[in-house]
């Protein structure tokens, strides 16, 4: 991230809650209030608007009845382009957060990122790509992540099956809530103010270290109480399945432990991380001692060139740097709400 966006950070800042997932992550960052001055959600789904908490709402109407395709989502996002571009116009800090398993998510985010940046603010894009076993979702998710990373000063990538997997017997009716939960209380304890027995990391590292480095990577791990280096080391075995850990710049480290938390414990945490990770990555951390029947470590790890989500385009994989078409692909709209029946 250039120097001179941290300006970004002393002004008017907006959390967008962009479909199903990211309206659902949002209301739990806005029960927080941290992170922003405003909040905004923009989906298809009205149920996913009437669930979000105060804050403008967009509803992009697609004009027809089923199931969508992305390319139908960004031509509905296109005939509102003005919308979208209101709904961010005041912002000068923008975090776009989406569930890229969807289709609303995967079209909306990086179409919200890049009219919010056309009009001069600085855009931070905190993504959950899908679970490994919904293979129908992953090629759109590849494409859209793609899109966002070249519209955004920074992508932080969280992979649904590595936060699910922390608690693998978790009912799958109850995942998507607990991923959704369990994201929004991390990035609430990463960000938010000191109070209490917690001591943030604060907004200022967190772009800092997040932004203009490549892809950053959300990981956690959950320990019995007072195993602190397991907890750590559980949140660096979950980038091993989507980057290469000994690539990382730098690394945000926050504990959540009880009160026996002491200096050696975070300094053997920290040297855990580094011998794991790389000896020169640079590791800022934070901690909370208010935590009872766990210990938690949250790490946000940057610099990642690759991640597993590459793969999940074969189109790119075959072709490298040989793009054809940069542009995403969009639906025709003819003007019908159905398709014109057609006598034989």
């Amino acid at each position: 991230m250039d120097a001179t966006l941290f300006d970004y950070i002393e002004k008017r800042s907006m959390v967008v809650g962009v479909g199903s997932g990211g309206c659902r992550i949002a209301s739990q960052l806005q029960r927080f209030n941290v992170m922003a001055d405003q909040y905004a959600y923009i989906s298809c789904g009205e149920e996913d608007l009437a669930g979000a908490l105060r804050g403008d709402k967009l509803l992009v109407e697609l004009g027809f009845q089923g199931k969508a395709a992305p390319r139908d989502v960004r031509a509905a996002a296109r005939r509102q382009i003005k919308d979208i571009q209101k709904l961010v116009s005041n912002a000068r800090l923008v975090f776009v957060i989406a569930g890229m398993g969807g289709a609303e998510g995967t079209a909306l985010a990086p179409i919200v990122a890049k009219e919010a940046r056309d009009q001069g603010a600085a855009v931070v894009a905190f993504v959950a790509m899908p679970h490994s076993f919904e293979k129908n979702k992953h090629f759109y998710s590849a494409i859209g992540l793609k899109h966002l990373q070249t519209v955004a000063d920074s992508v932080v990538i969280v992979d649904n099956s590595e936060v699910a997997g922390t608690e693998p017997e978790t009912p799958l009716a109850d995942l998507y809530a607990m991923v959704n939960e369990k994201i929004g209380f991390a990035l609430n304890k990463i960000i938010t103010s000191s109070d209490n027995g917690d001591y943030p990391l604060g907004l200022r590292k967190f772009l800092g270290a997040t932004s203009g480095k490549g892809y950053s990577v959300f990981t956690m791990g959950t320990s019995e109480p007072s195993s602190f280096e397991e907890a750590v080391s559980r949140a660096v075995r979950g980038l091993n399945g989507c980057v290469e850990p000994t690539e990382a710049k730098e690394a945000l480290l926050y504990v959540v432990g009880d009160t026996s938390l002491t200096a050696r414990h975070l300094d053997e945490s920290i040297g855990m991380l580094t011998s794991m990770m790389n000896q020169t990555v640079g590791v800022q951390y934070g901690f909370s001692t208010r935590g009872k029947d766990s210990t938690m470590a949250i790490l946000i790890a940057s610099g990642f060139s690759k991640t597993k989500f590459d793969h999940y385009d074969p189109i790119a994989e075959i072709l490298g740097d040989r793009i054809i078409d940069s542009g995403q692909e969009e639906a025709v709209d003819l003007g019908f709400e159905t398709f014109p029946s057609i006598e034989i």
